[in-house]
């Protein structure tokens, strides 16, 4: 390996390691932001589907821009665009700026994302060195879950929650300068075709759909909601057309007419809706649940991750046992039993409960998310390859996105419906319910008991939805539609 070559490793790895550390170490800080920036849990929510909804929308087209205008071009305005939107979250004095900060780091994680692994193709050509590169590459990803908790916990209790931000800043210039030294200029394909109306049509769907499901928790007027909705169904319906007409679509539809690329999409969509929405859901548990600390919850949230990183990093050895569709029902029946636990969690629940509950989650995700990318490229047409691993981040970013959107409003819900239930006989009070829940904002006339007990029925209920995705996995894997 050349030193060139060596840098560029660096440069991609840390560039994924700060896109992913940016997934797992915002969410143990969201109880902090409410406190500082007086967020609802609608605010919460947008904080972190800003962020993926972004990225979801916009990974489409990373790829073709990157084919079109250069691998190290995009790479290095993406970790710039995803630097600029750290330092506008890092400063931000309200929810709407932080918001607006998340979803720059957003356009510009979309270039990240898929971008490595396209950089360390064209890098490396030797098939075996590769491969010994991108394990490389996945163990800097599974580095950043597993100290992103941590680290976030700590810069929040002891430097407060801007820094999970602006820690991102010297990191992003490093990759840019490494990156503009080491990693080799390739010829530009001007001639590729874009295709900016169906960008534009998918963003309007998601964005919109998203929306809708997040308002669901401040009981809007139904015709409110319908127009949202219908939105989104215009959106999604212009864009069938749109891409059934072009020659050179952002998602090639032909691709669906295959049972088993359409069920291994579902599959990634519910790995996103299940799993990367966990840590979302158990932050707040752990936080709003149990009382813990910002810090002790970056450490409970550990075992997860060590079990994802371990069995991730240990696929290969483990496929070579079992066939890939048999791991993958493993791993999500794991998903299953995980979250029906979960769906025992009381504010008193002991942590050995709740860590072997954590560490059966890991396992699901560190089998289910190599078994889904093989199952959807390995028979993917190689002139399309690139754009299959694109739809598949995109569903499993989209899932996760859709996930903290209607289970986030199902939890807020259901916490307030169980408080309500709770306090019956005061008169006057679904004000200090409602501020109980959705700002942290306890009055004098609720016990502190009383709002964890019902965040921890709302937390119950968002797992149970968990667990239904699942199963609807385990049927599609089953099913198997017969070929005329």
């Amino acid at each position: 390996m050349t030193r060139k070559e060596l840098i560029t490793m660096i440069a991609v790895s840390l560039g994924s390691f700060m896109v992913t550390l940016d997934i797992s170490i915002v969410n143990v800080a969201l109880p902090a932001i409410q406190q500082e920036l007086n967020s609802s849990m609608t605010d919460l929510q947008w904080i972190v589907d800003a962020y993926a909804l972004t990225l979801s929308a916009l990974i489409l087209s990373s790829g073709v821009m990157s084919d079109r205008f250069g691998k190290k071009q995009i790479w290095n305005i993406g970790v710039a665009i995803f630097t600029l939107g750290s330092i506008i979250c890092a400063l931000s004095p309200n929810n709407i700026w932080l918001i607006t900060g998340r979803i720059i780091q957003g356009i510009g994680g979309a270039a990240l994302i898929p971008g490595a692994m396209a950089i360390i193709m064209m890098t490396f050509s030797d098939h075996h060195i590769r491969n010994k590169m991108v394990g490389i590459w996945s163990s800097s990803t599974a580095i950043a879950l597993i100290v992103g908790p941590m680290m976030g916990g700590i810069l929040v209790n002891y430097l407060g929650w801007s820094t999970i931000f602006s820690i991102n800043i010297p990191i992003g210039l490093l990759i840019i300068a490494l990156s503009t030294y080491a990693i080799k200029p390739e010829p530009k394909h001007p001639n590729i075709s874009l295709d900016p109306i169906g960008q534009l049509l998918t963003m309007i769907m998601l964005g919109t759909l998203t929306f809708g499901l997040i308002e669901l928790s401040q009981s809007p007027s139904l015709l409110f909601l319908l127009t949202i909705f219908a939105i989104s169904l215009i959106a999604f319906i212009l864009f069938i057309l749109w891409e059934s007409k072009i020659t050179a679509p952002l998602v090639p539809l032909s691709l669906f007419k295959s049972w088993e690329f359409s069920r291994n999409n579902i599959a990634a969509f519910v790995i996103g809706f299940a799993t990367y929405s966990n840590i979302f859901f158990l932050s707040l548990f752990f936080q709003n649940a149990q009382g813990y600390s910002a810090i002790e919850t970056g450490f409970r949230l550990v075992p997860e991750f060590i079990a994802m990183g371990i069995f991730a990093i240990n696929y290969g050895k483990i496929a070579k046992v079992f066939k890939t569709q048999t791991l993958l029902l493993v791993a999500f029946g794991l998903i299953i039993i995980s979250t029906l636990m979960m769906a025992q969690f009381t504010p008193q629940s002991s942590y050995i409960f709740i860590a072997i509950a954590m560490f059966i989650m890991g396992i699901g995700m560190g089998i289910s998310i190599p078994a889904v990318s093989l199952l959807t490229l390995k028979d993917a047409p190689k002139d399309k390859i690139g754009s299959v691993s694109s739809i598949m981040n995109a569903f499993r970013q989209t899932g996760m996105a859709i996930a903290i959107a209607l289970l986030g409003a199902m939890m807020t819900s259901s916490a307030i419906k169980t408080l309500h239930s709770t306090l019956s006989s005061l008169h006057n009070h679904d004000n200090m319910i409602n501020d109980a829940i959705t700002q942290g904002l306890i009055s004098e006339s609720i016990s502190t008991i009383q709002v964890q007990t019902a965040w921890a029925h709302g937390f119950n209920v968002a797992m149970l939805g968990t667990a239904i995705s699942a199963i609807i996995v385990i049927v599609c894997l089953v099913i198997q539609p017969n070929k005329r």
